[in-house]
């Protein structure tokens, strides 16, 4: 049975337990801390700083996040130069002497802070500060920040315990020069790093938030469409009981008429025997998402569509059950303006499910999971 705008509200409809609309952005999770850091990470989209030796493979490194000021053109942030180590100041904490001027030293890490020792250099006339990590497992997930006011005015970067021995050997004669990079991670990997890094220092809220990181298309998860006869796809936000029913290809449900009653706007009862065989489609906000789908399958539905009840649609959730029993039909929910097309039946053209790779590059994602890092843990609720 068609409906027409008119007799189906779309708006003001608030869903259980999400009365009040989306969440206000205050956020006290732990997931702030770490997300601040995401902006140097090369493991999380940021640009990657490397000791660029004659004759050899660049050298990956940590950045600092004073030398984000000093990146010249083409990613340059310190010309060729000798490098120099000091025996006799060998953690930088203090200064060098005269053969540090116009040369990149190079420090072991673990005897002062990381300004102090680029500060010390700076002051010895040195163009730059390699640090070499005292640590035998490196990895790239952070950066170095300053613990003193003021700003050290060269680069500096840290690298893997495995270089050092060629390091404080001056690189065997060999000149150095450090450059900012592009990062060539994918998005999923980018995305798989956040969650790898953003888990292992909470055990609280946090991890409730980045199950959904895994559905959503925003953080480099596959995204669920809505493909209807002769129209551009609709994006959806999917529901977590939907990877359980992936077919070959993507597809979640084979093309099928698509049904909407307005005597039961919300699905929250059972449909009728036009249901049968049929996309049905409901209004958010009267019932929970899987007793829809529940509603819906029972009814004979293969799948169901869910328009959205408020204004605004972001596709950073995913869908989740609230009864024990997982719903046997596959679920989508897309944005409000495609209410009062999906109610009319789609004007007669017949609809398909598929799950499909995001096409967001690496950055994107990486910023997408920041922006998101300020909302409560309660979005997919």
């Amino acid at each position: 049975m068609a409906a027409t705008a008119a007799q189906v509200d779309l708006g003001g409809v608030g869903l259980l337990g999400n009365a009040g609309g989306e969440p206000t952005r205050t956020s006290t999770t732990p997931l702030q801390a770490v997300m601040k850091g995401f902006r140097w990470a090369p493991a999380f989209g940021g640009r990657t700083d490397f000791i660029q030796i004659e004759g050899m493979a660049p050298i990956e490194s940590i950045s600092a996040d004073w030398s984000d000021q000093l990146v010249g053109t083409g990613g340059l942030l310190c010309p060729s130069a000798p490098v120099y180590f000091d025996a006799r100041n060998p953690g930088g904490s203090a200064t060098w002497g005269p053969a540090a001027d116009g040369a990149l030293v190079v420090a072991v890490r673990g005897l002062t802070d990381f300004d102090v020792m680029a500060r010390n250099a700076a002051e010895s006339g040195a163009l730059g500060l390699i640090v070499v990590d005292n640590e035998a497992k490196f990895k790239n997930m952070w950066c170095m920040t300053k613990t003193g006011e003021v700003r050290p005015t060269i680069p500096t970067v840290m690298v893997a315990q495995a270089h050092g021995e060629f390091m404080c050997s001056g690189c065997a004669g060999a000149q150095a020069s450090i450059m900012r990079r592009d990062p060539k991670l994918g998005g999923p990997k980018i995305a798989k790093n956040v969650m790898k890094a953003a888990t292992s220092t909470s055990t609280g809220p946090l991890q409730a938030i980045m199950k959904n990181f895994r559905v959503s298309p925003a953080f480099g998860g596959k995204t669920d469409f809505i493909q209807i006869e002769g129209a551009t796809p609709i994006e959806g936000v999917s529901a977590d009981w939907s990877d359980q029913l992936v077919r070959k290809g993507g597809l979640l449900c084979p093309s099928a008429p698509v049904h909407f009653d307005a005597s039961n706007p919300g699905g929250s009862a059972t449909w009728g025997a036009a249901a049968n065989g049929k996309l049905v489609v409901a209004v958010r906000g009267m019932t929970d998402f899987d007793v829809m789908a529940h509603n819906a399958a029972q009814s004979g539905a293969v799948g169901l569509i869910i328009v959205d009840n408020e204004a605004k649609f972001k596709n950073r959730w995913c869908m989740t059950k609230t009864c024990e029993a997982k719903p046997a039909i596959p679920a989508v929910m897309v944005a409000q303006r495609h209410g009062e097309f999906l109610c009319s039946g789609c004007a007669g053209a017949q609809a398909s499910i598929m799950r499909r790779d995001p096409k967001l590059g690496g950055t994107k994602i990486a910023k997408n999971m920041m922006k998101a890092a300020a909302w409560p843990s309660s979005e997919g609720m």
